[in-house]
């Protein structure tokens, strides 16, 4: 693998960076703010917001910050100026949007198909769509392709023999002789914890877990400041560590893995033995709906659910030692996170083991942008992918 040069251009890219990322996850922010966030001095703060007001990045605006109680230039995101293309890609559904630089969606369009039913000529109409509603007046930063799991460079067949009919390495060609953008792949846990780290409740956190549970069960985590990514750009398999050893075998080839109890449609089979749920339509959201109205029974279950979600969560905590957990959903935004967060976070600090030596608990908080959360995301890889 070929070293990255760290030459003045590489540094002044990531000071430059950092001074954006400063701006997303702060309000208000001035060059005096900036200078002490960064270490930098103020001669190069201004040098490089000079560049970046310069290439239509920023704009800076003399106004009275209610926050700040006093009036001062502040650094805001330029509108109209960039947008960036994403494709989400979930199990059982397709997102293609426009976001503009500051985070706010221009288009947002949506197709229901099996995940291994894709092919690279539906991906292609999606492109072809979405780019003819991307606006003439703005700059396109390029297209993000976010994906569950490992991300796909090349056609294969999994050990299930479910086949993969789509490559990225074909898609990134042809939108890039066609579009003439960047085209930069990612999976999704790992740029949902960008989202949130940029827009959400990870902000200026420096050691920060996302737990990604729903249809597939998935995690990413900073750690000093650092995204951790594995082979592939994949990220923490925590659906496929094994919580019983004498449990059922999974895809995965191991026995009693997480994703067996706590994913939605296993989790929905296990319901369904039991002769009160058998007939019940949407089983899982209706659950969900009736234990936010109080519902005993349907708590009853939920609570359950909760303790079997925490286990995932114990593990994460101990791995990374975050100051945040993270809890969000993929393909499950009917999910009433608030009714177990507080489970979950119980039962990680009554079995954290730093927490024994320390005595600092961790944070389990609901994440507020959800599925939008994955296109913000989509959006910081787009900008890490320009500087």
């Amino acid at each position: 693998m070929q070293e990255k040069v760290y030459n003045h251009s590489y540094l002044k890219n990531i000071n430059r960076l950092n001074i954006l990322e400063c701006v997303y996850t702060n309000e208000d922010v001035n060059r005096n703010y900036i200078s002490l966030k960064t270490g930098l001095t103020g001669a190069a703060v201004t040098k490089i917001i000079t560049s970046l007001i310069q290439d239509k990045f920023l704009t800076e605006e003399t106004y009275f910050s209610e926050k700040r109680k006093r009036k001062a230039r502040y650094l805001k995101l330029s509108e109209k100026e960039y947008g960036v293309v994403v494709i989400h890609i979930s199990r059982g559904q397709v997102s293609a949007a426009v976001l503009e630089l500051n985070g706010r969606i221009l288009v947002l369009d949506e197709y229901g198909y099996n995940f291994h039913l894709m092919d690279d000529k539906l991906f292609i109409e999606i492109i072809d769509n979405i780019m003819k509603t991307f606006p003439e007046s703005m700059k396109c930063l390029g297209c993000v392709f976010i994906t569950p799991g490992i991300v796909v460079s090349h056609k294969n067949e999994r050990k299930s023999q479910t086949p993969y009919y789509w490559d990225f390495d074909t898609l990134k060609n042809y939108i890039k002789n066609k579009y003439f953008i960047k085209v930069v792949c990612g999976n999704d846990s790992n740029i949902a914890l960008l989202g949130e780290r940029w827009f959400g409740k990870a902000k200026n956190e420096k050691n920060s877990v996302l737990y990604n549970i729903g249809k597939g069960i998935g995690a990413a985590a900073f750690v000093n400041n650092k995204l951790l990514e594995g082979y592939n750009n994949s990220s923490i398999e925590i659906g496929h560590t094994t919580i019983d050893f004498q449990g059922p075998e999974c895809s995965c080839g191991n026995k009693g893995c997480l994703e067996l109890y706590i994913g939605k449609e296993n989790w929905e089979k296990r319901l369904r033995n039991k002769e009160n749920y058998k007939e019940v339509p949407n089983l899982v959201e209706t659950l969900f709906f009736q234990a936010s109205q109080n519902n005993q029974t349907a708590l009853k279950e939920i609570i359950e659910y909760a303790n079997l979600v925490s286990y995932g969560a114990i593990t994460l905590a101990n791995m990374f030692s975050p100051s945040t957990i993270i809890l969000t959903t993929n393909g499950a935004d009917y999910y009433n996170l608030d009714l177990i967060v507080s489970i979950i976070e119980k039962e990680v600090n009554k079995s954290l083991y730093t927490k024994k030596l320390e005595g600092e608990p961790i944070k389990v908080v609901a994440s507020s942008l959800r599925s939008k959360g994955y296109l913000l995301g989509g959006l910081v890889v787009t900008l890490l992918a320009n500087f």
